[in-house]
């Protein structure tokens, strides 16, 4: 009789442990294949507003027509892409083209064309688009890239200053440089350059421009030195009446 209840207690013991290590062992396998939490391991969802390059704009009635060049690749990499009107001006509407995009490193940059139409009344104004000047051409419905320097209305006289200011030298100066205008006439130009350098010293120089077939002012000589010997060496048409007199360069007193 004590020998029968010894072996069931020893084969509910026995039993009990088995039950309670299947237990243990179902518990790990649930957190080995349990679920991966969204993200975990993926790029992610968070995206970036960047700037997307225009390659054509078109004006309708109270609307502008932009082609933009977007990241292509999944649906992530770009979103429809917008115009963001960042304020006006007396002459023109500022604008920035972006897109929303998750910048994956399967996007490829710049490889795709996206065309939207945004509703924006210029009014009469011009149109800066990135920081480009637009005007409107001839047609009404397209536009012109205006000069960066001259703007959209560059003055007829290439002597005015904001043509002058324009000049192309042919050779290197210091980037800190002022300049100073001699002479103008309706084909050449002669300018006085003071140049810094990076220990301060000053380089003195003389510029001799002509009109280029753009109507623009191309240094076509330079000399330290008066008159004409320089000139007339490099533009034998130079006319000598406007360098006979000149004494050597001096310092630059106009920006």
């Amino acid at each position: 009789m004590v020998r029968t209840l010894v072996l069931a207690c020893l084969l509910l013991v026995a039993g009990c442990s088995l039950t309670g290590s299947r237990e243990h062992r179902d518990a790990d396998t649930d957190t080995d294949t349990g679920t991966q939490r969204p993200d975990s391991t993926g790029t992610g969802t968070d995206t970036d507003t960047i700037g997307v390059t225009v390659t054509r704009i078109r004006l309708g009635e109270g609307t502008v027509t932009f082609t933009v060049k977007v990241p292509a690749g999944d649906d992530g990499c770009a979103a429809t892409p917008q115009a963001r009107v960042l304020g006006y001006d007396t002459t023109a509407v500022n604008v920035e083209t972006v897109v929303a995009s998750n910048l994956a490193p399967t996007c490829q940059g710049g490889k795709l064309s996206r065309t939207f139409t945004t509703p924006l009344d210029l009014q009469g104004r011009d149109l800066r688009v990135n920081g480009v000047l637009y005007r409107p051409d001839a047609t009404g419905h397209g536009v012109t890239a205006c000069d960066t320097t001259l703007g959209c209305n560059p003055p007829a006289d290439r002597c005015d200053p904001r043509w002058t200011r324009t000049v192309i030298p042919h050779n290197d100066l210091p980037p800190d440089k002022r300049t100073r205008v001699v002479a103008c006439h309706a084909h050449w130009l002669i300018l006085d350059v003071t140049a810094t350098t990076r220990d301060g010293a000053q380089q003195h120089v003389r510029w001799f421009a002509e009109l280029d077939p753009q109507r623009r002012w191309l240094v076509v000589a330079s000399t330290r030195t008066g008159g004409c010997v320089d000139v007339r060496l490099a533009v034998p048409s130079f006319p000598l009446a406007y360098c006979k007199n000149l004494t050597p360069p001096g310092p630059a007193t106009a920006g």
